[in-house]
């Protein structure tokens, strides 16, 4: 799938108000979960992190989505 189709879909969530973050991982980093994500989560599920977001995840910030879109969007996350 290429970055501006998921971009394109990523649009349509930033602009539902029943979303309130798009968690993902970085695009250029394969390993961007285990390497950061795994570390902090332990043992905690899924539901726990999820619940608790801003725990292991930042705003992407404009830099790491200018190259997709023109207008970043507030609501993706990367973990951090």
């Amino acid at each position: 799938m290429h970055a501006e189709h998921v971009y394109s879909q990523f649009r349509a969530y930033e602009s539902n108000p029943d979303v309130v973050a798009i968690l993902t991982a970085h695009p250029d980093a394969k390993n961007e979960y285990e390497a950061l994500l795994y570390p902090k989560a332990k043992d905690k599920s899924v539901d726990y992190v999820i619940s608790n977001y801003t725990k292991f995840f930042k705003r992407a910030p404009d830099y790491m989505q200018e190259h997709l879109t023109k207008h970043p969007l507030k609501k993706v996350m990367i973990p951090h």
